[in-house]
């Protein structure tokens, strides 16, 4: 039994009944400030509506702004936070209660992503009715200010519908950004952007473009002069954007050009795929079946050990190691092409570090999805062609 820490005191001594228990300070995590201020706002004033407490109003309407205002500030000092070590901002970051402040901080910040200018903005119309009556968090929790003057006293009513409204139109604020700014480093950590383009900036402008192929053409020129406008790139910033695009194989894929993967050729993997499709109606565990099954999968294992002895065969440990990063790709939404190559030379030097990759390649050949991943993969990693013949 865990010994209690804090068998009398009123809020954190042990109960029995573990179902309550709730995960704070080492077991916490900042971004569940963020999600629980925004839903106790929400979640208190849709209990005051729905279960019809009228008599509630004038208290509650306090808690459930304030929480909304922290809810804010939680988001933006996450934000920044998180920007101010990437050394991103163009001030420094001081840490205070002014949520005015600390957006248009944000706004300035030029971070070259087209979904978190948008997300930043959707925050403005908040950042300006709350800090109108609280700069810096104090009028929302007490009756005077800090100059002995009545708080918020130029305002005298608060609907709860129209603010549980707004709540909803918040949270959803709120969790756009946030989830973006995290997205926005993943897809910085690959390299590929540039100081006006994100990652999906860049993809975005690839969908735009005609094929490769067809670049010393008008129907390119018209494409680049609508994609200046829409992103407001300058000449120069533009032709940043096409380098980064043509270093892209995922985006040059998108654009008509088939790239080479590092160890394997397309011939290789449709023999290994035409291998593995004989081996799948094996890949079921006797444990599964029942008795009158038990007997013919005793009969077909030896054909699964030979199937898998073939596969062996035909496969250098550089090429497994190749199969696994693009089926890994195409499996895990986090995966990006621009860490193929790493994953790759990862895989195999894990596989050279043993015997011999026979256990490495069941684990890889037992997958039944490993045809459709890899046509994903493949596609990400510049093999059009033979993506779509195992689509």
């Amino acid at each position: 039994m865990v010994e209690d820490r804090f068998p009398n005191d009123p809020f954190f001594r042990r109960n029995p009944d573990i179902t309550w228990n709730a995960c704070i300070g080492v077991q916490g995590d900042e971004e569940n400030y963020i999600e629980g201020y925004i839903e106790a706002a929400t979640e208190l004033a849709s209990s005051v509506i729905g279960k019809n407490m009228p008599e509630r109003r004038d208290t509650l309407v306090l808690p459930i702004l304030y929480n909304a205002r922290h809810a804010i500030e939680l988001v933006l000092k996450f934000c920044l936070s998180r920007l101010a070590r990437a050394k991103l901002l163009k001030r420094e970051f001081v840490r205070n209660h002014n949520i005015r402040s600390y957006w248009m901080m944000l706004d300035e910040a030029e971070l070259g992503d087209r979904a978190l200018s948008r997300h930043i903005a959707a925050l403005k119309p908040f950042i300006d009715s709350l800090s109108a009556i609280d700069q810096d968090g104090q009028e929302l929790r007490y009756h005077r200010n800090k100059s002995d003057d009545t708080s918020m006293a130029n305002y005298s009513l608060a609907n709860l519908v129209v603010i549980r409204e707004s709540l909803l139109v918040l949270a959803k604020a709120i969790s756009d950004l946030r989830y973006r700014l995290v997205d926005y480093f993943n897809e910085r950590a690959t390299g590929t952007f540039t100081n006006e383009c994100s990652r999906s900036d860049l993809l975005a402008i690839t969908k735009l473009l005609p094929p490769i192929a067809a670049w010393n053409e008008p129907k390119f020129d018209e494409a680049k002069d609508a994609i200046k406008t829409s992103f407001g790139l300058s000449g120069k910033a533009f032709c940043r954007a096409i380098d980064a695009i043509k270093g892209s194989r995922e985006m040059r894929t998108m654009l008509g050009t088939e790239t080479p993967l590092l160890y394997i050729s397309d011939e290789k993997i449709e023999a290994v795929i035409s291998k593995w499709n004989g081996l799948r109606r094996h890949n079921v565990g006797s444990g599964f079946l029942g008795d009158a099954r038990k007997i013919e999968w005793h009969a077909g294992a030896e054909d699964r050990r030979k199937i898998i002895n073939d596969l062996c065969a035909m496969l250098t440990p550089e090429e497994l190691a190749d199969l696994h990063a693009v089926f890994y790709l195409g499996r895990d939404r986090s995966f990006f092409p621009e860490n193929y190559e790493a994953e790759a030379d990862r895989v195999l030097h894990q596989i050279k570090a043993r015997s011999d990759f026979v256990s490495d390649a069941v684990y890889l050949f037992d997958k039944g999805n490993l045809q459709s991943a890899l046509a994903i993969g493949l596609l990400k990693l510049g093999r059009l062609t033979l993506a779509r013949k195992l689509t």
